[in-house]
């Protein structure tokens, strides 16, 4: 655990953040969101506490990690602790500028269009994949979870061509005609049932540009296996399948990661938090070998 820190994620195991290959943060807010469920704010802070319950064994006055397959070994990664939203660019420029990897637990999703601006502001030309049960592209009503797409497409340096949609299931007719509009390739539940976790993956890096960003929506996933997230929809991905896509997607991944949406307040004795902990070790194992942009 950091020093000085209360709650960190225990696979953190880097002592600073200059030293660190990863920075995690969160961001408790939740004054993007629209849906009726409240409590997002509280995801950062429930999923560390589930993590540290769960991730570490003690025995005595020594204590052992569990890490994936794939994410095995210690990860130099650093935990920030919480920042405020207004912060986020900022906050994310200065890691891209570092040349760290961005990990970040929240929160309503909105909070993911102010990373982008971070590293938009410092990287050329940047693509991302966003993981969803809904594909945010809502033009009519701006800056808020709904509309973190549209939003982001307005941003300089994204390159939509190259960027996916995957496990989007609940639509609204304007979200899918700006998807098609801009280029965004589509990665519905039905290609994914028909094709397989392991054939997407593969599909998905091998459009992204070199420089990458992944956002992940919990809602993505099935409610059997997450019904702790702020709007629900059956019919979405199986725990094991969102953590084999972190674990592989996230190879391509040099900018950053987020996982958005956890509410505590709907989760069922901590599995939502728990799953949500372990797609960001995922993300952050298969990451940490990238090159960074920039000279």
């Amino acid at each position: 655990m950091a020093k000085g820190r209360k709650l960190v994620f225990p696979w953190c195991t880097s002592p600073d953040e200059k030293s660190s290959d990863t920075v995690i943060f969160g961001v408790a807010s939740e004054r993007g969101s629209r849906a009726p469920r409240k409590g997002s704010s509280g995801g950062p802070e429930a999923a560390r506490a589930t993590s540290v319950k769960f991730d570490s064994v003690r025995r005595g006055k020594s204590s052992s990690l569990m890490y994936s397959r794939l994410g095995s070994g210690p990860l130099n990664c650093y935990d920030a602790g919480n920042i405020q939203k207004t912060r986020v660019e900022e906050f994310v420029r200065k890691q891209v500028l570092n040349k760290r990897v961005v990990g970040c637990i929240g929160g309503d999703h909105s909070i993911t269009y102010e990373i982008l601006r971070g590293i938009d502001s410092c990287v050329d030309s940047w693509s991302f994949v966003y993981i969803d049960a809904h594909p945010d592209c809502v033009g009519s009503a701006g800056r808020y979870y709904g509309s973190v797409v549209h939003d982001v497409l307005a941003l300089k340096n994204v390159e939509p061509g190259s960027s996916l949609i995957i496990g989007a299931r609940a639509i609204e007719n304007e979200e899918m005609a700006e998807v098609e509009k801009a280029g965004i390739k589509f990665v519905g539940m039905d290609k994914i049932i028909d094709e397989g976790i392991v054939a997407v993956s593969k599909y998905a890096r091998s459009m992204v540009t070199d420089n990458v960003y992944v956002s992940i929506d919990l809602d993505s996933v099935d409610p059997a296996f997450a019904p702790g997230v702020s709007t629900p929809v059956p019919g979405g991905l199986a725990a094991r399948e969102i953590l084999y896509i972190a674990s592989t997607i996230g190879k391509s991944v040099n900018l950053g990661f987020d996982v958005m949406e956890l509410n505590p307040k709907y989760d069922s004795r901590g599995m939502t938090a728990h799953l949500a902990s372990l797609i960001m070790m995922n993300m952050a194992g298969a990451a940490r070998k990238r090159k960074q942009p920039g000279p």
